[in-house]
C-alpha cells in the first residue's frame, strides 16, 4: 500500500473534497480516503499495482474533477 496526495484546484472546497472521496471510496484497490479541505488536499491509501494513480486521476478527471498529484 501506498499513500499519494492529491492537491485540490481550490483549498477549502469542501464541496470538491467531499465529491473526491465519493468517487475514490468505492474503487478497487483504494482502502482509505481522507479529505482535509483546509489544506486543499486529499490522502488516498491505495494498492499501486491495483489502484495506480494515473487510474485515480483520470477517474476524477472523468468525473469533471480537477486535483493533480502534489509535487507535480
Amino acid at each position: 500500500m501506498t499513500t499519494t496526495t492529491l492537491v485540490l484546484e481550490r483549498r477549502g472546497d469542501d464541496e470538491t473534497a467531499q465529491r473526491v472521496r465519493e468517487v475514490l471510496d468505492g474503487e478497487t484497490g483504494v482502502a482509505r480516503v481522507l479529505t482535509r479541505a483546509d489544506r486543499g488536499e486529499v490522502y488516498v491509501r491505495h494498492s499501486a499495482a491495483k489502484a495506480p494513480r494515473h487510474r485515480l486521476l483520470s477517474r476524477l478527471e472523468d468525473e469533471g474533477l480537477a486535483v493533480r498529484v502534489k509535487g507535480r
